[in-house]
């Protein structure tokens, strides 16, 4: 039995198909080759490729997940920096009393 969110290999028809969870929803697709990318029918050896290549899918998958949670993370610094500027600039009006008050935006 293979862990939680590690994919399924399973046979339809005479070839191999690979399924699994991409944000939310199970994607199907016919298992190739990793190097020639040929279907790979049914048989032991052709399961390992089949496996080498769920690998290599959920592979792709985690990088391109982290790096969007990266690329996510650093906009949300960077628009809490715009901000936390933008809110030091607002108060830098003074007025004829020598008191800040706020610029308008």
């Amino acid at each position: 039995m293979t862990n939680r969110g590690q994919g399924r290999i399973f046979q339809r028809g005479s070839f191999l198909w690979v399924a699994y969870y991409s944000h939310g929803s199970e994607e199907r697709e016919v298992a190739p080759h990793v190097r020639t990318g040929e279907k790979l029918e049914v048989s032991e050896k052709n399961r390992h490729e089949a496996e080498r290549f769920l690998k290599r899918r959920l592979g792709d998958w985690q990088r391109s997940s982290t790096a969007a949670a990266r690329l996510s993370a650093r906009n949300k610094s960077a628009s809490q920096s715009i901000s936390f500027s933008t809110a030091s600039k607002a108060t830098t009006n003074f007025g004829t009393n020598g008191v800040s008050k706020p610029l308008r935006m």
